[in-house]
C-alpha cells in the first residue's frame, strides 16, 4: 500500500511540474536540465521567431517548437526575459538551459556553445514593386541592402555600382519609397513583417530563389537552439526531437503559422557559417 501511494504521489508531482498528463510523454534517457523537470529559457523578442508575452511565456516559431520539445521531454518551461546581447551569455554561464531567437549556426558560436541541429533556414527575401523572386530580375536596377548582411560581397559582384548599402533597414525602406532604389534584398522574415506592418508603401516581399552566384541564396543561415557546452544530454534530446518535428511536419506548420514559407523548413544538412 505504501509503495502504491508513493507511486501515485510521484505521478501527481510529475503532472504538476510539467503541465502534462503523466504517461503522455517519455523523456530521453539521462536528459538533464538546470532544474529537474524544468527547462530554463533565456527569452528575447525577435519576431517572428521569438516573442515574449506579457505573462512571461514565449511564443513565435522558436517558442512553439521549444514548447513542443518540452512537452515531449516531460518538462515545464521557465523563462528569463533578457535582451539579445545577454541571451547567449546566460546559456554559456549556466544561468539558462537554452535561448531562442533565430540564432545562426556559426563556427564561432560552436566553439563556446552547443548549437542544435537546424530548425529552419532564414531565407533571403526581395522587396520590389513587381514581387520579384529571382536576383537576376534585379540586374540593371538600383538595389539596396543593409551593409551587415551575409550576402553583401556577392551582391557587389552581381550588381556592381548599382548596389547601395545602408547602416540600418529604415534607411533602405525610405529610399525605396522615395524612388532612389528600385528594390532591396533582406531576410524574408524581416521583409515579411515590414510588409504586414504597412512599412513598404505598396511594395511586395517575396522569397528569393537560389542563385549560383550568391552563396546565401543557396545556403542561408540555419536557425538553431544554443545550449551550454557542459550538457550534451540536452543537445542529444533536442536533436532527437527536432528530427521528429521535421518528420511529422510540425516545424513547417509552425513556420506558416507565423507568416513564413514552409520551404524554410527544408534546412539541408547541418552546416556552419564561417
Amino acid at each position: 500500500m505504501i509503495k502504491m501511494l508513493k507511486t501515485m504521489f510521484a505521478a501527481i508531482a510529475l503532472a504538476t511540474a510539467t503541465g502534462t498528463v503523466a504517461g503522455a510523454c517519455t523523456p530521453s534517457p539521462d536528459v538533464k536540465t538546470l532544474k529537474p523537470g524544468v527547462l530554463t529559457v533565456a527569452a528575447q523578442t525577435y519576431r517572428p521567431f521569438s516573442i515574449v508575452e506579457s505573462d512571461g511565456s514565449v511564443t513565435g516559431v522558436d517558442g512553439e517548437i521549444l514548447k513542443q520539445i518540452a512537452k515531449l521531454e516531460c518538462l515545464s518551461i521557465e523563462t528569463i526575459s533578457v535582451d539579445a546581447a545577454a541571451a547567449l551569455n546566460y546559456v554559456q554561464t549556466g544561468r539558462a538551459d537554452v535561448t531562442v531567437g533565430d540564432w545562426y549556426r556559426t563556427k564561432a558560436r560552436s566553439e563556446v556553445l552547443f548549437m542544435s541541429d537546424p530548425l529552419y533556414v532564414d531565407q533571403m527575401g526581395i522587396v520590389s514593386k513587381e514581387g520579384a523572386t529571382k536576383l537576376a530580375d534585379l540586374e540593371g536596377k538600383t538595389v539596396g541592402t543593409v551593409q551587415t548582411n551575409l550576402w553583401v560581397a556577392d551582391l557587389k559582384k552581381l550588381y556592381g555600382s548599382k548596389l547601395k548599402t545602408y547602416p540600418v533597414l529604415v534607411q533602405v525602406q525610405q529610399d525605396l519609397k522615395n524612388g532612389r532604389i528600385d528594390a532591396f534584398v533582406e531576410s524574408y522574415s524581416i521583409a515579411m513583417l515590414a510588409e504586414k506592418a504597412g512599412e513598404l508603401g505598396g511594395f511586395k516581399a517575396a522569397v528569393a530563389g537560389p542563385d549560383e552566384r550568391v552563396v546565401s541564396s543557396k545556403f542561408p543561415g540555419q536557425g538553431s537552439f544554443p545550449m551550454n557546452k557542459d550538457n550534451e544530454s540536452l543537445l542529444k534530446a533536442f536533436n532527437k526531437r527536432i528530427a521528429e518535428l521535421h518528420s511529422d511536419g510540425f516545424i513547417k506548420k509552425t513556420l506558416v503559422q507565423f507568416g513564413l514559407s514552409e520551404s524554410a523548413g527544408n534546412t539541408g544538412d547541418p552546416r556552419w557559417i564561417e
